[in-house]
This record gives structure tokens, sequence and C-alpha cells, in this order.
């Protein structure tokens, strides 16, 4: 970015006077995969749901600090 001493972006400018010049939109939207496979849209949502249901198991608890 190039800035000038009034602090403007010159960046900003160029694209003003130079439309062509700005970043085009993609042709295509991103699909997330995963190995080449689709990740299907309800997929977040089930790990989310998953994740919440989820309880760690419990440690057993030591009573001897490490010690045998």
């Amino acid at each position: 970015m190039i800035r000038n001493h009034s602090g403007l972006d010159l960046d900003l400018f160029s694209f003003q006077v130079h439309p062509e010049y700005r970043p085009k939109r993609p042709a295509n939207q991103f699909v997330p995969r995963l190995y080449g496979f689709k990740i299907h849209h309800l997929a977040y949502q089930i790990q989310q749901q998953a994740a919440a249901n989820f309880k760690a198991p419990m440690r057993a608890m030591s009573y001897n600090n490490g010690k045998r």
C-alpha cells in the first residue's frame, strides 16, 4: 500500500482511475473438500452437535502424587 503525506491511500485512487486493474471475482465458488470428496453442508452442524454432547472420560484419582 502506498501512502502519501496526507495519509490517503494511493491504491484506492489507482482503482478508481483504472477500474480494469481491480481484482476480478472468482469464476467458481470455493467448495470445501477432504481427500477430494465434497463435504456436505450438514457435516459442520453434525460435528458441532457431537462436540457439544461429548463428555471427556474421567481420569482415575491418584492419591499418592505420582509416587509408588
